[in-house]
């Protein structure tokens, strides 16, 4: 079974014509509005038929039946997403703004989904010349709350691919306060398998732009959500082959790669030590304070800092400890005292497990 286009599953049906499909998209593509809330509002199509088709599309998914899991990753298909926002802290005003979709599978790409998002503020100048909706952003007149059954559909019975779900989900769950939900969704995250791919410190933190430079891809405003999936689409393509290099080649070992644990939204704020910025950016040997709530014992330990990772409601830096003289995982809330030496470490080949 393969995903089909909404209009064409329609189409079908003999639901619709071609001319009313063509007319419909045509207001869509003006509107920006879901195609079935314009064909709901034009009385082309009743409640009923319209759902009826919805739910043969989710049931097209290629998420549905086990088998894929052990298909070769170029004949799955995939949903790609991606969003600009204001900033990147929610508390302090920063909204979702653009968000595309697009499903693709190989080297195809099957359809695109972009939607301009009304916000509760006002628009930042400084964003006006970076992203490329800027003006439909300004205009809006759909709020995000409008767009999540269209989203939660998208992505419900899917494998998603983005960069850095953790924050962009956490970032729409914020918005929509919390009444987000999709069900028999796998995810996967581009920047934690490029880092599984690529161990090493000084990839705790990167950038979209930056990370595509390092793909040999570059990305320049305006900024566009839907060129962003395109991009990303790109770069899944080229870490396929580094994938099956690794020996990853259907879905079951990229999920095991990545790690079925991968949690896609942190529940609360997380403070992050400055001193564990300053020695991850700086590759510099820390000293900690760490208690043990197995023996409820604090030690002293030396480690050289390789990566942040964020798993249910907790961070976990990941590093090489001088006393266990092997690779070790801390919990950030178990760290006391930290103290950053002068002194940068030397790279360690990291165990197969954690890579």
């Amino acid at each position: 079974m393969t995903w089909k286009l909404f209009g064409n599953l329609l189409l079908d049906k003999s639901y619709i014509s071609n001319k009313i499909l063509d007319s419909a998209l045509a207001e869509q593509s003006s509107s920006g509005e879901y195609l079935g809330d314009i064909l709901l509002e034009n009385r082309d199509i009743r409640d009923l038929k319209l759902n009826l088709v919805l739910n043969e599309q989710l049931n097209l998914s290629v998420c549905n039946i086990d088998k894929y899991m052990f298909l070769p990753l170029e004949e799955l298909q995939f949903t790609i997403i991606d969003a600009l926002t204001t900033g990147i802290n929610y508390d302090q005003g920063a909204r979702l703004c653009e968000f595309s979709m697009i499903k693709v599978k190989g080297d195809t790409i099957l359809s695109k989904t972009r939607k301009i998002v009304k916000l509760d503020n006002e628009f930042p100048i400084l964003l006006q010349n970076v992203f490329e909706s800027a003006d439909k952003i300004k205009s809006a007149k759909k709020t995000l709350e409008y767009f999540k059954p269209i989203m939660e559909h998208f992505v419900s019975g899917e494998i998603v691919i983005g960069f850095s779900l953790a924050f962009l989900f956490d970032f729409i769950f914020k918005q929509l306060n919390n009444k987000f939900k999709f069900t028999n969704t796998i995810l996967i995250d581009i920047i934690t398998l490029w880092r599984r791919l690529n161990p090493g410190p000084g990839h705790s933190s990167i950038s979209f732009t930056k990370f595509t430079k390092t793909m040999g891809l570059e990305v320049v405003p305006p900024y566009s959500s839907l060129n962003n999936c395109i991009i990303l689409h790109q770069i899944f393509i080229k870490l396929i082959s580094e994938f099956k290099a690794a020996g990853i080649n259907n879905l079951e070992a990229l999920l095991n790669f990545q790690d079925r644990n991968f949690y896609f939204g942190i529940k609360k704020h997380l403070d992050i030590p400055s001193e564990i910025k300053k020695a991850l950016d700086e590759k510099k040997v820390i000293e900690i304070e760490y208690y043990s709530p197995w023996t409820q014992e604090r030690t002293i330990r030396k480690l050289d800092p390789y990566e942040l990772i964020f798993r249910a409601d907790n961070a976990y830096l990941l590093g090489y400890c001088h006393l266990r003289r092997d690779f070790r995982t801390f919990r950030l809330d178990r760290i006391g005292k930290i103290v950053v030496s002068h002194k940068k470490f030397i790279n360690r080949k990291k165990p197969r497990f954690w890579v």
